[in-house]
C-alpha cells in the first residue's frame, strides 16, 4: 500500500474494484493487527469501505478479534467509539472478539468490551439489576474522567457517515453527564459527554452535528444493540463458551469481570426456572421436630408430602457462580456484589474450639495452640488460624438484600465495599455467594428411607474480593496454605469423591460406622457433609454412623463457609442423626504445623478414615502431607483420595505413600460420577463449570491402606 506526500491513502490501486477493495481490507487488518490508528483512519476516509464490518479475513475475523487479540486498547476504544464496529460477530469457529481477548488472557481487552457493552446497555442493565453495579459503574465513571481518545485518531463526522458508523455518545454519556456534579464538561473520545457533539461540532453534508444524527439514529442504535448481545453460554464448534473459558484459563480478574457484568444474569435465570418447577415442596406450615426450625428447605429431606424447613443460617441464594466463579470464582467464584457474613454464621469471625471428640473438653488443637471459649449452640467449631483477621467476615447489610418470592435472598450486597478489590487476604471479604442443591446418589431412592425422600444437600460457594495469588509465591520454597482459597468453590474431584463415597456407603452400610473420620483439605465440606449422611441413611433410628467426623481446612474463609454448610444441612443431620453436633467437629489444620493437630490427652488424635480430593497441586506440599497422614492415621487405616492424574507432584506423592508402608489401588471412576448432580443447573452450564470433565481420562480414585 502506498500513501501520498501529504498523507491521503491512495484508493487508486488498479481498475478492479473487488480486487481493490480486497486489497484495503487486507491492509484494514494489517494496521489494526500493528495497531497503527493513524493508517486505518487514512483507510476509511479514503478507501471505498463503507462499514468496518465487512472487513474480515478468510476466516471471518474482524478486526475487532485482531485488536483483542493483540491486547491493543487504543485500536480497540478507536473501533468501538469511533467505529461503532460490531464486537459481538463470530468468525467462523464461532468466535467473539470478547472469546478471543479470553483465550488469550487479556485482561484489557475483556475489560474494554465488557465495559462498552454496559455503557451501552445502562440503562436496561439498571432495570434489569434493580441496584447499581459497583463495579461497573465504577469502570463506567473512570472511563469518562479519564484520558479522551488522541484528537488526531477521532474520524469527522463526515467520515463516520461514510462507513455507517453511529454517533453513541450522546444517548450512552447524557445520562452520565447529567448526574455529574462537578458540571463539567468532559471530552470523551472526541466528544463532549454533556452535549453529546464532536469537539468542534463538525457537520456533515447534510448540515447535522453528531447530535443531530444521533437523534435520528435510535432505531439503528436498537439495532446495533440487538446484534451484539452476548451470550455468556453460546458455545463455539470447539464446544466451548464464554463461561468455560473464563474458568479455563484460571485469571480470576477476567473470571470476575465476566461474573460482575449483567451478561451473567442467565445464571439467575437458571435458579429462578429450578425455583418454579420445585414450587410444589414449599409448605411453610410444617415445623421440623428435632430442630423446631418452621419454613421450607429444598435442601434438606424432599418428601412425596413436599414439606420443607426454611434456611437454617438464614443463607443467600442469589444468581451467580464462582464462581464458576470467583467465581470465583474462582479460586475466585469471583462473583461480584458484596456482602459480608454469610448466611449469619452461629458465631462468624470467633470460630471455637467448644469440647473434645465426643465432648471430651480436654481436647485441643495442639500442643501450641490456644482454643477459643466463646459458645456456639449448633456444634463444635475449632479455633482459626489468626493469619487472617476474622473480623473481616462482617454481617450483611439487610438493606441491600433483594428477596424472591419465596424469601430467598437472590442478590447480595454489602455497600461498605465500593467496588474495591485487594491483593491483601487480610483486607478480603466475601462479595458473593450462590447456593447449590445436589442429589449425590439418586440409588438410595426407597431403599429403607421413608416416604421416598431423597437426599438433597445444599453447598454454597462464596465469592470474595480478592485477587492475589492463592498458591503464594511460585519462586519460593514455601508453600502458603493459609493463602489457598481455593476452598471456596466446589471442585470436581470432590464431586467424584462425594459419589464414590456414598456408593461404599451403599454396599456396606457400617462401613463408617463407630469409626472416627478426618477429612483434609475440606474445601466446601461437600465430602464431609455427603459422608455422614450417607453414612447415617440406611442405619436411621440405630444411631450407628461415624463415632466423629472432622473437617478441616486452613483459610477462616473456607472454614466460615464449611460451617455454614453444616448449618444449611442441619435438617438432614437432625433426621438422621440427633446426636449430629457432638460428633462433626470442623477446624483448623495446618499440614506444615504439627501444633496444629488435634489431641486428646496430649496424644494426637488417630483417625480410622482420612479422606482427601485433589490435595496436591504443587510438588512442594507433597513431604507435609505425608507427614501428617503418616502421623494421624491408624494401623490398617484408609485414605481414600481422588485426584488429577496430571497435578505437579501427584506421582511423587503416590511414591511416597508407597515408601511408608501403604498400599494403593488404583480405581477408575464410573462413567455416572461425571453426570450431573445439582438441580438447580442445566447440562450446559454444568459442563461449562466443570469444564475439566471433558477429559474423564485424566480422573483417579486412590484406595491407600496403611499396613
Amino acid at each position: 500500500m502506498e500513501v501520498e506526500a501529504e498523507g491521503k491513502y491512495d484508493n487508486n490501486k488498479g481498475n478492479d474494484n473487488c480486487t481493490s477493495l480486497e486489497e484495503e481490507i487486507e491492509d484494514l487488518i494489517y494496521y489494526v493487527r500493528t495497531g497503527d490508528i493513524e493508517e486505518v483512519k487514512k483507510i476509511l476516509e479514503h478507501a471505498n469501505i463503507n462499514t468496518v464490518n465487512d472487513a474480515k479475513d478468510e476466516n471471518n475475523n474482524s478486526l475487532l478479534h485482531f485488536a483483542c487479540a493483540n491486547n491493543n486498547v487504543d485500536m480497540i476504544h478507536f473501533l468501538l467509539y469511533q467505529c461503532a464496529i460490531g464486537y459481538n460477530q463470530l468468525n467462523t469457529s464461532g468466535n467473539s472478539p470478547l472469546l478471543w481477548a479470553i483465550q488469550n488472557k487479556h485482561y484489557e481487552a475483556v475489560k474494554e468490551i465488557l465495559l462498552f457493552d454496559y455503557i451501552l446497555n445502562s440503562t436496561e442493565y439498571a432495570t434489569m439489576e434493580k441496584k447499581t453495579n459497583e463495579l461497573y459503574e465504577h469502570m463506567k465513571k473512570d472511563f469518562i474522567l479519564g484520558p479522551p481518545l488522541k484528537e488526531n485518531y477521532q474520524l469527522s463526522a463526515i467520515v463516520k457517515k461514510k462507513i455507517n458508523s453511529l454517533n453513541f455518545f450522546s444517548s450512552i454519556f447524557s445520562h452520565s453527564a447529567a448526574n455529574d456534579t462537578t458540571n463539567e464538561a468532559h471530552n470523551v473520545n472526541g466528544c463532549d459527554i454533556n452535549t453529546g457533539n464532536a469537539i468542534g461540532k463538525v457537520h456533515d453534508h447534510d448540515g447535522n452535528t453528531p447530535r443531530n444524527q444521533a437523534e435520528t439514529e435510535p432505531n439503528q442504535i436498537r439495532l446495533y444493540k440487538e446484534a451484539n448481545k452476548i451470550d455468556l453460554l453460546k458455545k463455539n464448534i470447539f464446544n466451548k463458551n464464554i463461561l468455560s473459558e473464563a474458568f479455563n484459563i484460571q485469571d480470576e480478574n477476567i473470571l470476575h469481570l465476566i461474573l460482575s457484568h449483567p451478561i451473567s444474569s442467565v445464571l439467575d435465570e437458571q435458579e429462578s426456572l429450578y425455583t418454579d418447577q420445585n414450587r410444589k415442596y414449599n409448605d411453610p406450615s410444617r415445623i421440623d421436630a428435632a430442630s423446631g426450625v418452621e419454613g421450607r428447605v429444598i435442601g434438606g429431606v424432599r418428601t412425596g408430602l413436599g414439606g420443607d424447613q426454611n434456611d437454617p443460617g438464614n443463607l443467600a441464594n442469589p444468581g451467580n457462580l464462582a464462581n464458576p466463579g470467583n467465581l470465583a470464582n474462582p479460586g475466585n467464584l469471583a462473583n461480584p456484589g458484596n456482602l459480608a457474613n454469610p448466611g449469619n454464621l452461629a458465631n462468624p469471625g470467633n470460630l471455637a474450639n467448644l469440647g473434645g471428640l465426643g465432648g471430651d473438653s480436654s481436647i485441643s488443637r495442639g500442643s501450641g495452640g490456644s482454643s477459643d471459649s466463646s459458645a456456639c449452640s449448633d456444634y463444635d467449631v475449632y479455633s482459626a488460624s489468626a493469619q487472617i483477621p476474622m473480623n473481616n467476615i462482617r454481617h450483611r447489610d439487610p438493606v441491600s438484600e433483594s428477596r424472591n418470592e419465596y424469601g430467598e435472598i437472590k442478590h447480595v450486597v454489602n455497600n461498605n465495599n465500593n467496588g474495591l478489590f485487594t491483593t491483601d487476604l487480610g483486607e478480603a471479604k466475601i462479595v458473593q455467594e450462590y447456593t447449590y442443591e445436589l442429589i449425590i446418589n439418586d440409588k438410595l431412592k426407597g431403599k429403607n428411607v421413608k416416604n421416598e425422600e431423597e437426599i438433597i444437600i445444599r453447598i454454597r460457594e462464596i465469592g470474595l474480593n480478592y485477587f492475589g495469588n492463592p498458591f503464594g509465591n511460585s519462586i519460593s520454597t514455601d508453600v502458603q496454605l493459609h493463602n489457598d482459597v481455593t476452598g471456596i468453590n466446589i471442585w470436581e474431584c470432590c464431586l467424584i469423591i462425594s459419589k464414590w463415597i456414598s456408593d461404599l456407603c451403599m454396599q456396606n452400610n457400617t462401613l463408617f460406622s463407630n469409626k472416627t473420620i478426618l477429612e483434609i483439605g475440606a474445601g466446601s465440606g461437600l465430602a464431609s457433609i455427603s459422608l455422614f449422611l450417607h453414612a447415617n441413611i440406611l442405619l436411621r433410628g440405630i444411631d450407628k454412623g461415624p463415632k466423629n467426623l472432622i473437617i478441616s481446612d486452613i483459610n477462616p474463609f473456607t472454614l466460615s463457609n464449611i460451617s455454614h454448610n453444616v448449618l444449611i444441612n442441619q435438617k438432614l443431620f437432625c433426621y438422621l442423626d440427633s446426636d449430629w453436633r457432638n460428633k462433626i467437629k470442623i477446624c483448623n489444620i495446618d499440614w506444615t504445623n504439627e501444633n496444629t493437630y488435634l489431641r486428646e490427652n496430649d496424644q494426637i488424635v488417630t483417625y480410622d478414615y482420612i479422606i482427601g480430593s485433589d490435595l496436591i497441586y504443587d510438588k512442594k506440599i507433597v513431604p507435609s502431607l505425608i507427614y501428617l497422614i503418616n502421623l494421624t492415621l491408624k494401623k490398617n487405616g484408609i485414605f481414600l483420595y481422588v485426584c488429577k492424574k496430571n497435578r505437579d507432584g501427584v506421582q511423587q506423592f503416590f511414591d511416597q505413600l508407597r515408601n511408608n508402608n501403604f498400599d494403593l489401588h488404583f480405581l477408575t471412576p464410573p462413567s455416572h460420577y461425571f453426570t450431573n448432580p445439582f438441580l438447580n443447573v442445566d447440562t450446559e452450564l454444568y459442563e461449562a463449570k466443570f469444564s475439566e470433565f471433558s477429559d474423564v481420562s485424566n480422573f483417579v480414585m486412590v484406595h491407600c491402606e496403611k499396613r
